[in-house]
């Protein structure tokens, strides 16, 4: 726990500076900290605007863990997207076909693809989008 006040206290305050925050950086003002997980495997799942589609899409890779922007450009075919129609919403064989794509066992598809449609009721119910 000290170890884990000693990195909340230098980070909160400070300029982080990502791939989504451009080279101005955005002050940390706050931190959630949860109990840590032992994890098999790490998924990278996202809802986002294809601006050149002017569509939603979602997107997933199985090399989670790992910045998408760095996936992107080392490893292009690891990502998965998925056109998202906006009369219509994620549809369900859309989700399974993703889940299929990143190797989920059958017996898993159905729940990985109810995740998967919860996610974007939840990204338009909220109004997700990071603009």
């Amino acid at each position: 726990m000290d170890e884990v006040q000693q990195f909340a206290a230098e980070l909160l305050g400070k300029t982080l500076v990502t791939f989504q925050t451009g080279p101005e950086g955005l002050p940390v003002s706050r931190i959630y900290i949860e109990e840590g997980t032992n994890i098999d495997r790490e998924y990278y799942v996202a809802i986002t605007l294809d601006r050149s589609k002017s569509k939603l899409i979602i997107m997933a890779s199985s090399e989670g863990g790992m910045e998408i922007e760095e996936v992107a450009a080392k490893n292009p075919e690891a990502i998965i997207t998925e056109v998202i129609d906006p009369f219509i919403g994620l549809r369900p064989f859309q989700a399974r076909r993703i889940a299929l794509k990143l190797g989920f066992p059958k017996n898993l598809i159905n729940k990985v693809a109810s995740i998967f449609v919860k996610l974007y009721e939840v990204y338009m119910n909220e109004d997700a989008s990071m603009d």
